[in-house]
């Protein structure tokens, strides 16, 4: 790792669990702080940076201000948000349409500073994927906007008149090019329905999942991100503060049958062993974790993590980790993104080579046009993030 890289985790470790130490002089001497602040912009972690790097005198004037401001910006984009989810919220319980809220200050919560968590959007999850059509009316009745184009297999996207965007999901991820697993989730939607709690979010009360459905939702989007174009620290940062404030047992009992009926046990213990490794998760806190093999993995994970930034964007060869290695897993891998650009058309056998040929032709495209890359580059791409796939044994039952 590079200097800024470990000093990063090394503040962030703290952040995250209030252990403050002192850098070293050989630490603060070497690092850059413009590239450590860049950095924890495209990771999506600057502003939980801000007492660290406002109050160190080693940290350049202009960097503090940068993240001074990036603090500020987050957290009152935060309270909009909050107060945006309560309204929206109440009104699609008032229509009769179970819902709760994921991520955003259901994550933020578990944070020391909730407000500097990062979010960007309202997220909430449809516990009765039934009655999407009557939830997309309440929000247009409340003036949003639907997103044109947008439109995927799991969500639909609105916006309000400032642009704020508004995801109404019906699955708690994308569908994976996994059929038992994608019915085992719209099975856990009952579940989730069943265990739904109210919970104080930043000083208001908001529907949310159970600590072990929560749990099992910050795992599937992690996944779901990572099978593509990858994910941040962010995330890392939430699972460690999820876990750190000791759930009660059920939950963790909980979340140890779904990982394990899901085929997840594997990626589970390899996200949570690269937690306790660089970000200061307590292994007392995760005694379900066997970490047994994974702390390779786990190193690894970490180096793509810190390669692809918040959402995979760092290059534009990145664009998915297959499921296993091999030629058949390219055909899958090229199958599924059919399946995903044209979900209904896909139903049909008789369409397939028409749709096969139209997938290939938009890849084709937007590697020239949009990327700016090859085909040959991102096919090398995947199959590097491939090995690393395999040993957390994904998809092992």
């Amino acid at each position: 790792m590079r200097m800024e890289e470990i000093v990063l985790l090394k503040l962030l470790r703290q952040e995250l669990t209030g252990a403050y130490r002192s850098l070293s002089d050989k630490e603060t001497e070497s690092v850059d702080w413009r590239l450590l602040a860049e950095l924890a912009g495209r990771q999506g972690v600057l502003p939980l940076l801000y007492d660290p790097l406002t109050k160190d005198v080693h940290v350049p004037l202009e960097i503090q201000k940068t993240t001074a401001d990036a603090a500020k910006k987050t957290a009152l984009q935060n309270y909009r948000l909050l107060f945006l989810s309560r309204y929206l919220l109440d009104r699609l319980v008032h229509a009769g349409i179970p819902a709760v809220l994921l991520k955003g200050a259901s994550a933020a919560c578990s944070y020391p500073t909730p407000e500097l968590r990062k979010s960007g959007d309202v997220d909430i999850l449809l516990l009765e994927p039934e009655k999407l059509a009557q939830a997309c009316e309440v929000l247009e009745t409340c003036s949003f906007q639907k997103k044109e184009g947008t439109q995927m297999q799991h969500h639909v996207t609105y916006c309000t008149e400032e642009g704020i965007e508004t995801e109404l999901h019906t699955m708690l991820a994308e569908p994976f090019d996994h059929t038992r697993i994608n019915q085992y989730l719209q099975k856990q939607l009952a579940v989730c329905r069943e265990q739904m709690v109210y919970r104080e979010l930043m000083g208001v009360r908001l529907p949310v999942l159970s600590d072990g459905d929560q749990a099992y939702g910050l795992l599937i989007h992690m996944l779901q991100h990572y099978l593509r174009a990858g994910f941040g620290l962010k995330l890392l940062c939430d699972w460690t503060v999820f876990w750190n404030r000791k759930p009660p047992k059920e939950a963790a009992e909980h979340y140890l049958k779904l990982i394990q009926d899901s085929g997840l046990k594997g990626f589970s213990d390899t996200i949570t062993e690269a937690c306790c490794l660089y970000l200061g998760l307590q292994k007392e806190a995760v005694c379900w974790m066997d970490s047994g093999g994974k702390k390779g993995a786990a190193r690894e994970l970490m180096a793509d993590i810190l390669e692809g930034g918040e959402f995979g964007r760092s290059s534009s060869e990145r664009m998915v980790s297959l499921r296993s290695r091999g030629v058949r897993a390219y055909v899958r891998e090229f199958h599924h993104q059919m399946c995903l650009s044209y979900p209904k058309g896909s139903r049909y056998r008789v369409l397939w080579l028409m749709l096969w040929t139209a997938t290939l032709i938009r890849f084709l495209h937007n590697n020239r046009r949009v990327r700016k890359t090859t085909a040959l580059a991102v096919i090398r791409k995947a199959g590097q993030r491939s090995r690393l796939t395999a040993e957390m044994e994904l998809w092992k039952y």
